[in-house]
């Protein structure tokens, strides 16, 4: 490739320079490039002298790959000192900052007294060292004793557990050393400091709410205790009284506290005000009344957490005092584990970071020597770094006068906050060195790997949601010049529906896969090729629905392969082997029985569990033992037992899978994989050489699963990769799916503290009056940080996402609509992608928009039952049914009731059963194959429905993804459509739902269904017409019959049914 002159610039060797590289732009190129000119303009500098710095292992080996390729080269044809370098390349500092701080402690770290054969503690050690500490202080006396106590009577074992387990993993977090005098000083001044700002806040803003409270002091009450205005007022009549009387401020948000429940929401919103009231009863004081309650309204939201303190001000003083003991039981802890792993050899990740700045910055002997080694530090995705991180690159650079500097990153990619990487460094690092005498900041700012469209759609979406909100944590938006020239797509999928639905989402999913395995076209070195499977990537922002996108990828004869890491361990399959191992180990544990036998090892249904519960014995085990019908499970778990106690864990687990057939049970083939991982796992000595040993480590990873790692991938393998955004990150692919837009992960229970990476620790309260835990000032204010924090970062996430894509992007998440059909509020990423591309209603019925100098298609998904959830305006787009003077299409019928309470919409098959009706044997929906290019059987039939609608054919073809049916499926619609004609005169109601009850053997079954068309003469007697596209079966005729049955008492005349299919001979069957 080519270098741009933004990139040779980039290679100045003689400026230290912070180069911000937009997604795609060539950032390992321009590295790699750096490298060697460094080594081609410095005769004096070899490999050794570099640091370079990455941030995944993956980065660093393909980075020291690309160095080696091209030092090779010109050690071959030129020799010299291209060999030395080449020799010396082999022990280069090319590495992750955990690598090189390894590296650093193991040689140089017996001057501080370090062993330098430590072992680094994964996540199992870690879970398992921590608990046995916890364990121990909970039954061990120390210093720390009294403060425990406290915290364990205000939060219980299990909260305090968390906390400190918490706090021990994030220590990296904190904006000092756990330990220090520092910690315990800056949360204690951020608690008090919090509390005074935001109570004089409250006090100000009280001065702005009063002419309001003023107000409704002196505002009559009509006679009316019904209204609701009436009800809130009363409510307030403690507020109302405190500001007649002029109490002081304190008194009336004291007042305030007390009568939140009548001003907010449970979540704490502001009370909306637009039913508030009856205008007939207020008269003229109606629209000042809500007014002046919208205004409390929305003050005691924004200052509700000090409100409660104001009133009780020993509550600030027992926060502080458990913020204290929670720090003294912290240092404990930490203590006591830093002795641990001092005796085992071993220290963690985040050791590694913290000493090696501690050898750095108090060994100057150690820093002389590694300044006068590094003439140059390249630090790569420099986004992603933390405070200590930058730390060390700080000492080592010394301000320019040790060595050279260059940083390359993309804040807009920063999304590892998770992780303590901190996207205020990039900035502040940035703005530096450019004010340094020999810095400067290069922005690469060309696209090279996206096609026109793609960058099309991200430089005209990104502008109105980066760097608008001025926040200290806000980037801004830098545009990327498209290096490519047309030939991509963009496709935005909405699946509307007033309830989720990944089964329809990932559906259509399979269907656009398969329609991009036989229309689009990706481009390689060579030119533009057919897609491959393995070109695709699935990408999710959680692993929320992952299994309904996989059923849909499997349903389909989609090959495809999951990247799991801690995401694994959340897998039932896992869930399942816990509660296996549980019972191996303790056969009284009747839960765990239970589980075994009802999960997929033995599939006992809740009455077989009934009847074995009901035999005799004191334990489910001795109960099953007695029970002859289940003697066989008894005996095989008798066999697995007496294996736990003489063969290793991994051949006893094997022999259950074989012996159980579990590989047989529903979704097996998915089951077969993780299975398989399963015994991976547990062939690792180091998580078990017992069954006993192996549960516990199990139990601990399936509380506490790790942190994502990094996938490792295999191009070769035509399958479809499915994963997380997170994951995706530094990866790319020609076609890219973006999955389940809307989901924002778990909501987890709100923390008992909170870590402000400014400030310090924060912490809730325990009202002992009211028995909640209390969020206070210092909380309160890091709690509305982090979620400002979160919010920003979620839109560098959904920036990550579509820049993985190099030639088709396709974004789906779900849009929901009440059932009123009236718009809601889009959620997560897809409330970005909405707002973005100014989405609106009209934008999906139209089904494209226009962005910048392209086009976005748009395909609308139903995720309801409802078929059409528009706007009422929009229905006058559609073309009616064609009608004659005989046979008029209206759409409205009132003569049948179209809701009720506790009606079931049955299935042909229910209806069936309920009168006694066979139904056709092959009735299952068979799904269409991978090869087969026409939509599948259902789809049709919908197709055919929406254009009997009303709903254009184009845009149904386009919405389903099959443009080229448009041709026959008008066909198939204008042919029904005669029939319909031909049904003689009378007025026709489409889309007819009613309830009814449906009288089968002496018990009335209460339903509701709904029609296709329902036609009435003018003597008021009814035909049901229903449209068939597929074959006729049993159940449908048994369905058809129940409707006629139902609908005769609510019609006041005869009623008759008839289906209409295309092509019919006989046009109408009655």
């Amino acid at each position: 490739m080519t270098l741009t002159s933004r990139q040779l610039e980039s290679l100045d060797t003689g400026m230290n320079l912070s180069v911000t590289a937009g997604a795609g732009s060539g950032k390992t190129k321009v590295l790699v490039e750096r490298y060697l000119s460094i080594l081609r303009g410095e005769e004096d500098v070899l490999p050794s002298n570099i640091l370079a710095l990455t941030f995944t292992e993956k980065a660093s080996l393909e980075m020291r790959e690309r160095i080696m390729r091209e030092v090779q080269a010109l050690s071959d044809e030129e020799g010299g000192r291209w060999i030395r370098v080449r020799e010396d390349l082999e022990a280069a500092d090319i590495a992750t900052i955990h690598g090189f701080c390894t590296g650093l402690i193991r040689t140089e770290g017996l001057s501080m007294g370090i062993d330098p054969d430590f072992g680094v503690l994964n996540e199992t050690e870690i879970t398992s060292i921590l608990s046995d500490i916890i364990n121990g202080m909970f039954t061990t006396p120390g210093p720390e004793s009294p403060a425990l106590r406290r915290l364990i009577v205000d939060l219980g074992q299990w909260r305090v557990v968390k906390l400190l387990k918490s706090l021990i993993r994030d220590r990296a977090k904190l904006p000092h050393d756990i330990g220090s005098s520092g910690l315990k000083e800056a949360s204690v001044l951020f608690h008090r400091k919090a509390a005074e700002e935001m109570m004089s806040s409250a006090l100000e803003g009280l001065d702005g709410i009063m002419p309001h409270l003023e107000r409704l002091s002196v505002m009559g009450l009509p006679h009316a205790e019904s209204d609701s205005g009436v009800k809130l007022l009363r409510g307030l009549s403690g507020v109302l009284s405190a500001v007649r009387e002029g109490r002081t401020r304190r008194e009336i948000l004291e007042a305030l506290h007390g009568a939140r429940s009548f001003l907010l929401t449970r979540s704490g919103s502001p009370r909306s005000v637009n039913s508030l009231g009856n205008s007939r009863v207020w008269g003229a004081d109606h629209r000042e009344m809500k007014d002046s309650v919208k205004a409390v309204s929305i003050f005691v939201s924004e200052h509700g957490s000090i409100l409660p303190f104001i009133g009780n001000p020993s509550l600030l003083e027992r926060a502080e005092r458990r913020l204290l003991d929670v720090i003294t039981v912290l240092e404990a802890l930490h203590s006591r584990y830093a002795r641990e792993k001092n005796r085992i050899n071993s220290m963690d990740f985040d050791d590694q970071i913290s000493l090696a700045v501690r050898m750095l910055e108090e060994d100057g002997g150690i820093l002389r020597k590694m300044r006068r080694r590094y003439t140059h530090i390249l630090l790569d995705e420099f986004q992603d770094t933390d405070p200590r991180q930058w730390r060390i690159a700080e000492l080592l650079w010394n301000g320019g006068e040790s060595c050279r500097l260059f940083m390359v990153g993309d804040p807009k990619q920063s999304i590892y906050g998770f992780r303590s990487a901190d996207v205020r460094l990039f900035l502040e690092a940035s703005s530096m060195l450019e004010g340094h005498e020999e810095g400067k900041v290069v922005v690469l700012d060309r696209n090279f790997r996206s096609a026109f469209e793609i960058m099309e759609f991200v430089n005209g979406i990104f502008p109105g949601l980066m760097g608008t909100d001025r926040n200290r944590w806000s980037v801004p938006f830098d545009p990327l010049d498209a290096h490519r020239g047309p030939g991509g797509s963009v496709t935005v999928v909405s699946v509307i529906g007033s309830r989720r639905s990944e089964e329809r989402e990932g559906r259509k999913a399979a269907d656009l896969i398969m329609r991009a395995m036989r229309e689009w076209k990706v481009m390689d070195e060579d030119g533009p090729r057919d897609a491959r499977f393995s070109d695709i990537a699935i990408l999710v922002p959680t692993r929320t629905g992952f299994d309904r996108y996989e059923d849909a990828l499997r349903n389909a004869s989609i090959p495809y392969r999951v990247y799991n890491s801690g995401g694994f361990f959340r897998r039932q399959e896992v869930k399942d082997v816990l509660e296996l191992l549980n019972f191996l180990v303790d056969q009284n544990d009747d839960i765990a029985l239970a589980s075994v036998l009802k999960g997929p090892f033995f599939s006992l249904s809740d009455e077989d569990l009934m009847s074995v519960s009901l035999s005799d014995g004191s334990t489910l085990w001795e109960k099953l033992g007695r029970n002859e019908a289940f003697r066989g499970s008894h005996d095989l778990l008798e066999r697995f037992i007496d294996m736990s106690f003489r063969s290793e864990p991994c051949m006893v687990l094997a022999e259950i899978f074989s012996a159980t057939g579990v590989h047989a049970t529903a979704g097996g083939r998915r089951q077969y994989r993780n299975l398989d991982r399963i015994l991976e796992w547990t062939a690792d000595p180091r998580n078990g050489t017992s069954v006993a040993e192996l549960r516990d480590s199990l139990a601990r990873l399936v509380e506490d699963p790790p942190k994502e790692g990094e996938p490792q991938f295999f191009v070769e393998d035509e399958v479809v990769t499915l994963l997380t955004i997170h994951a995706a990150k530094g990866l790319e692919w020609p076609i890219v799916f973006i999955l389940g837009l809307e989901h924002e992960g778990r909501k987890n229970e709100s923390p008992t503290c909170i870590i402000s990476q400014d400030d310090g620790i924060a912490m809730k309260v325990l009202d002992t009056g009211s028995g909640d835990y209390l969020r206070t000032p210092a909380y309160e204010k890091a709690a509305r940080d982090a979620e400002l924090k979160e919010a920003e970062e979620k839109k560098r996430v959904f920036y990550v996402a579509c820049t993985r894509a190099r030639d088709h992007l396709v974004l789906s998440g779900a849009i929901p609509v009440r059932r009123n059909g009236m718009e809601g509020e889009p959620k997560g990423m897809m409330k970005l992608l909405v707002d973005g591309m100014d989405l609106s209603f009209h934008d999906m019925e139209e089904g494209q928009k226009e962005i910048g100098r392209m086009v976005v298609d748009i395909v609308r998904v139903s995720g309801d039952s409802v078929e059409e959830l528009v706007e009422e305006e929009e229905e006058e787009d559609r073309e009616p049914l064609s009608t004659t003077p005989e046979l008029s299409i209206q759409t409205d019928c009132g003569v049948i009731p179209a809701k009720g309470r506790g009606f079931l919409s049955p299935t042909g098959e229910e209806v069936s059963e309920i009168l006694g009706v066979a139904i056709d044997d092959d009735r299952t929906r068979t799904p269409r194959a991978a090869g087969n290019d026409g939509p599948a059987p259902f789809e049709l039939g919908e197709m055919v429905h929406r254009v009997l609608e009303g709903i254009p054919v184009e845009r149904v073809v386009r919405e389903y993804g099959y443009p080229d049916l448009a041709g026959p499926i008008s066909m198939m619609s204008s042919d029904m459509a005669e029939q319909v004609k031909a049904l003689g005169p009378g007025v026709g109601f489409r889309e007819v739902e009613f309830v009814g009850y449906l009288e089968s053997g002496g018990e009335k079954h209460p339903l509701k269904g709904r029609v296709d068309l329902l036609v009435i003469d003018d003597e008021g007697n009814a035909l049901i017409v229903d449209y068939k596209t597929g074959k006729r079966r049993k159940e449908h005729e048994a369905q058809l019959e129940a409707y006629v049955r139902m609908i005769e008492p609510l019609a006041g005349g005869s009623v008759r049914s008839t289906v209409v299919s295309p092509g019919d001979d006989n046009n109408v069957h009655e």
